[in-house]
């Protein structure tokens, strides 16, 4: 499981790829993601703190998720990215996502993505 500081990494690798970033201000490697993150949520998973919550819904956020990492974020349970601006691929590949129950990505642009790739993944 990757730690905290792996996770938080991720999240804020792919901030950096939005053209718009102002919504996630408070991202920010010297503030701790489980208590300072804009829509961020953590829980204890086998011991660790993890985050298990993503919740960005009407953000105007502008982007990809393409290069969000989801392999560092395996003990998601729930992901909104919805009402946004984002666009392309959701990159589920690879990403082992057991944990995930809620997923909200309506009223942005997505491209079509296989489902059977996406429900591989959950498993």
């Amino acid at each position: 499981m990757p730690s905290i500081e792996e996770q938080a990494g991720a999240l804020i690798a792919w901030k950096a790829t939005l053209q718009t970033q102002e919504p996630l201000q408070s991202w920010d490697r010297k503030a701790w993601p489980c208590h300072s993150w804009r829509g961020i949520g953590c829980g204890a998973r086998q011991g660790k703190l993890v985050i298990t919550k993503i919740s960005l819904r009407g953000m105007r956020l502008r982007g990809s998720p393409e290069v969000l990492n989801f392999s560092a974020l395996t003990m998601l349970a729930s992901v909104d990215l919805s009402h946004n601006k984002l666009t392309g691929r959701i990159p589920w590949s690879g990403a082992s996502l057991k944990e995930l129950r809620s997923l909200l990505l309506q009223n942005d642009q997505y491209q079509y993505v296989n489902r059977a790739q996406v429900l591989g993944s959950f498993r």
